[in-house]
């Protein structure tokens, strides 16, 4: 199946959180209690702290969906060997290789990030809880509220159901209209089909 666009994804507090606990209390009955919870997706340990990682509500249904029809690239202001780590993860739940490439900071100056790597800017929607990483691609951007973890985020967090029902509706246009403004739901079509002359909301 053919894919038409390239999705741009941030990783915490978009897809993912990250709970932190000092190294040296791995073995407490805390570190128990964050490896138990039904979200929980893996361990990361650097220097003297390690870091209980969970998956948002939704988010293996979300990739498995977007998977189908987008080009997935992740974006992520975390050090390499983390998101791979977690990216690694991911996929080995969903058994498939799901991200086209993984940009992390090493690859991005003054706290701001760019597309690398997609196809076509102007085919490329960016989903982000920090649109002010973003720079000039206000267009391409549809914001997402930020996910803080299970302890501090209700279990029915429906965020990524929301967006991906922005992603479809896009998907729906997108071969005879002009995608102008993700981030204020507005679709503008350009074709001269008289079934699209108008703003299709999203």
């Amino acid at each position: 199946m053919e894919k038409i666009l390239d999705l741009a994804l941030d990783l915490d507090q978009t897809l993912i959180h990250a709970q932190e606990l000092p190294l040296i209390n791995r073995h407490s009955r805390k570190a128990k209690i964050y490896e138990q919870h039904e979200l929980y997706l893996c361990k990361y340990v650097e220097n003297d702290k390690i870091y209980f990682i969970y998956y948002r509500p939704g988010l293996f249904q979300f990739l498995a969906k977007a998977n189908k029809k987008y080009n997935i690239y992740l974006y992520t202001y975390g050090a390499k060997e983390y998101a791979y780590h977690i990216a690694e993860h991911i996929c080995n739940k969903m058994k498939c290789m799901l991200f086209s490439k993984i940009y992390t900071r090493d690859d991005f100056t003054n706290l701001k990030k760019k597309l690398f790597g997609c196809s076509d800017e102007s085919n490329t929607v960016i989903v982000d809880d920090n649109p002010e990483y973003w720079d000039n691609y206000g267009d391409n951007l549809i914001e997402i509220e930020p996910y803080y973890g299970p302890f501090h985020t209700v279990l029915d967090d429906d965020e990524l159901d929301r967006v991906y029902k922005k992603l479809k509706k896009i998907l729906l246009v997108y071969e005879k209209c002009e995608i102008v403004d993700c981030n204020n739901d507005i679709v503008t079509c350009s074709s001269t089909d008289s079934d699209y002359d108008s703003a299709i909301e999203i």
